[in-house]
């Protein structure tokens, strides 16, 4: 496995990312999905958290295949294999008991403040609502992290400097800290009544964590930041 082919295929920056870079705009973009939820699709505060969780499941699939490309150790092909084996079930663990808590806390919360069983926006409400509601958000959050492993990982070379260990613990520290901040924000949000306005807020307390994560995984220390243009 070796994708030493890849970088070749696009020229990508090697300076620093900032908020401008092509794969945060992406980011940022799909992280705006979840606005026209709320304003076209009747999203509430439970489909957000929702969303957001699967954007989890996408995220540890993406770093296994990091796992397995990384080259900054020098670890043989089985030794990866193992340490992605290892991550996938303890990852997989994590991710459960997250979903476990968002969809019992938040699933079929009703705008009004009250517990509903589906309709109105609520996550899965049915089968069919389910895939139409969040399938094409997840494939557009899914989207925008593989574009982030072609363009940054593999097209900037990271993967030659990473170390496989290294990368099995990047998830964890973001998404701890920005899921306690989107949980937060969630239960502001439904303390209020789930209004317009503050889930936006949250939709936008999200995706500047999102962008500062993401600059700050990519850049290693270097001088980019939110503020660069």
């Amino acid at each position: 496995m070796n994708p030493s082919f890849l970088p070749g295929l696009v020229a990508f920056p090697a300076g620093p990312l900032t908020a401008r870079s092509p794969s945060a705009l992406v980011l940022i973009a799909t992280n705006l999905v979840p606005v026209f939820g709320v304003y076209f699709a009747g999203w509430d505060v439970g489909s957000i958290m929702a969303i957001y969780w699967l954007e989890n499941v996408a995220i540890g699939f993406l770093n296994i295949v990091k796992m397995l490309l990384a080259r900054g150790d020098r670890a043989i092909l089985p030794a990866r294999i193992a340490l992605a084996a290892f991550f996938a079930v303890h990852y997989g663990i994590f991710t459960l008991v997250h979903g476990v808590f968002v969809f019992a806390r938040f699933a079929g919360f009703q705008d009004g403040g009250h517990f509903g069983n589906g309709g109105g926006g609520a996550p899965f409400g049915s089968v069919g609502a389910a895939f139409t509601d969040y399938g094409l958000a997840f494939l557009a959050l899914f989207g925008s992290h593989l574009f982030s492993l072609f363009a940054n990982y593999l097209g900037r070379g990271e993967y030659r400097e990473k170390g496989v260990q290294a990368v099995m613990m990047q998830p964890y520290g973001r998404i701890v800290v920005l899921h306690l901040t989107i949980i937060l924000g969630a239960f502001v949000t439904m303390a209020l009544g789930s209004p317009k306005p503050v889930i936006l807020l949250l939709v936008f307390l999200k995706t500047y964590a999102d962008v500062f994560f993401h600059l700050k995984e990519h850049n290693k220390g270097t001088a980019g930041s939110l503020a660069e243009t």
